[in-house]
């Protein structure tokens, strides 16, 4: 067994995502590693592990949604002594030293976020979308995501040895598991840190659950979804997120008049740029719309 365990999920995907995913895998400058795969219905799995035989694969069975699932891979990683655990999606690929650098950052902090690179299947849409708006090595307090989130389950690793199982419990109703987990590592004072020089290449497509970057009226009413949920789940970790739940709540509930998600779209669009997840709302431009 490594030390260092690369986590992901696998489920019925195209099969050009699979093969780009465990290439970057294969290709590490560091390859000191064990993949840990919880299985959801992905059928030739042998034939993966036959394919990539110079990485040592791990399967997991699936547990029934999308939280669990990454709620029993942090877990078996813990429970079975890594130090270290890399975060990666299957529709994802990794530059070649992304190990090798979260490992290396890893020793003076408990969380490393990596830059994103945005692409579809035609080419790159926006390069180093993080480092627009935060500076390489900087220390990422709890604050910073309070309204947005840049801690993603594809560009982010952490040091497993001060961990405990508690750290590691997911409401199923969960949308954005990643925001859940890592908002609750940094109010038990985790120290996280970003870094712009190794990169995770993130998959444009219409199956994903966050995207990055466009504002239009469906992506400011899954936000709002999504915060809800969020905000809802962290009330008993925070009792700040109380006022953050009930003022999301009563704008949603004003939002589904056409004419005022219009308005709101308009005056987000002016305000936003580059906005990370769940950034394409901000319940402050609410006193700039035309009422």
């Amino acid at each position: 067994m490594n030390n260092i365990a690369f986590l992901t999920t696998i489920y019925p995907i195209n099969e050009l995502y699979v093969t780009q995913f465990f290439e970057s895998l294969i290709n590490q400058t560091n390859v000191n590693f064990d993949v840990i795969i919880v299985n959801d219905g992905y059928a030739d799995f042998n034939k993966l592990k036959k394919i990539y035989h110079s990485l040592h694969i791990i399967e997991l069975p699936g547990v029934g949604c999308v939280a669990k699932n990454r709620e029993a891979l942090i877990k078996h990683a813990l429970f079975c002594g890594y130090h270290t655990a890399i975060f990666g999606d299957i529709d994802d690929y990794f530059d070649r030293q992304r190990v090798e650098i979260v490992e290396l950052l890893l020793k003076n902090n408990d969380i490393v976020i990596n830059d994103l690179t945005a692409f579809n299947q035609q080419k790159l849409t926006h390069e180093h979308i993080f480092s627009s708006r935060i500076d390489n090595l900087a220390k990422i307090p709890s604050g910073f995501i309070i309204d947005k989130n840049i801690f993603g389950l594809s560009n982010t690793a952490i040091k497993l040895q001060e961990m405990t199982a508690k750290d590691i419990s997911f409401p199923s109703k969960l949308i954005a598991v990643d925001w859940y987990f890592f908002s609750n590592l940094l109010l038990n004072n985790k120290k996280a840190i970003f870094t712009n020089d190794t990169i995770t290449y993130y998959r444009q497509h219409d199956n994903n659950t966050a995207g990055i970057g466009t504002i239009n009226a469906s992506t400011i009413l899954k936000a709002i979804k999504v915060k809800l949920i969020h905000y809802h789940s962290m009330i008993a970790k925070d009792k700040k997120y109380q006022l953050l739940y009930e003022q999301t709540k009563q704008l949603a509930l004003w939002l589904e008049n056409e004419k005022n998600l219009a308005e709101y779209l308009r005056v987000n669009v002016k305000h936003i740029h580059s906005p990370f997840w769940w950034e394409t709302m901000k319940l402050g431009n609410i006193c700039e719309v035309n009422m």
